[in-house]
């Protein structure tokens, strides 16, 4: 856990994960006042800060957003609003401060969570509830080809990752993390790579708690790719579906 202690506008200490953040916000109002919130999921709250304290994280939040919005202020008991006003302009950290954590099977180095990043453009949705971030197959190609040393992995990298698990039979059981799935669907995580079962998204979240689903950069067709998928059984699954479904994205690293 990456923990900060952070000061509210009022001065009190506030204890933030930064793994739990999810972007740092300005509201400009009418009068030319500034006010600034760090926003958070699980719990899902917004806080406000003082200006020194959000150029404090300007510096440290590195995958998320940093929002800038120029609108009258939300009100004051602001929890992590289901949307930002169309007049919000995004800045983003560059692509070469990404640095997720890793975990290594076989000779491949994968990303052991889900990528969590919003670069501006279509095709992502963002589970207000968990963080979980849902991508196009096209936003997914986008975001990746913006991070040096990472990509998004092709039908044989995802195989040569199950023939390094035991097999595509059995390696959902050794991939999935071992809490958060329904029906005693559970796995061991004997690598640490921790597959979360956060479903899919087209226009509604589907399949949470029971499914796992992840884009590969394999296209089937024009309107059409492959993915793969862990359920709550033992094995990992295929098939190919139209690109604008969200699902999850794990990149990895590039050969050296």
């Amino acid at each position: 856990m990456n923990f900060i202690i952070t000061k509210d506008i009022d001065g009190n200490e506030i204890l933030l994960n930064l793994e739990n953040v999810s972007a740092i916000e300005q509201y400009k109002e009418d009068s030319g006042k500034t006010k600034y919130f760090i926003r958070q999921f699980r719990p899902s709250v917004s806080i406000e800060i003082s200006a020194e304290e959000f150029e404090k994280f300007k510096s440290m939040v590195k995958i998320t957003a940093t929002k800038i919005v120029d609108c009258e202020l939300p009100p004051s008991d602001i929890t992590a609003p289901e949307s930002i006003p169309e007049t919000t302009k995004k800045v983003f950290a560059p692509a070469e401060d990404f640095a997720p954590k890793t975990v290594k099977i076989g000779d491949q180095i994968w990303m052991n969570k889900n990528l969590a990043i919003d670069d501006g453009g279509d095709g992502i949705t963002i589970n207000q509830e968990t963080g979980e971030h849902y991508y196009t197959w096209d936003a997914a190609k986008r975001v990746a080809e913006k991070i040096k040393g990472w990509h998004l992995p092709t039908i044989a990298e995802w195989d040569f990752l199950a023939a390094n698990a035991g097999g595509r039979e059995v390696c959902g059981n050794k991939l999935k993390a071992s809490s958060g799935w329904d029906d005693d669907g559970n796995g061991t995580d004997d690598f640490g790579f921790s597959a979360l079962p956060a479903g899919s998204y087209y226009g509604s979240f589907y399949n949470l708690g029971s499914y796992a689903s992840f884009w590969t950069a394999t296209e089937n067709n024009s309107s059409s790719a492959y993915n793969r998928y862990f359920n709550t059984g033992a094995s990992m699954d295929s098939y190919d579906y139209y690109k604008n479904y969200q699902y999850s994205v794990r990149l990895v690293k590039d050969s050296e």
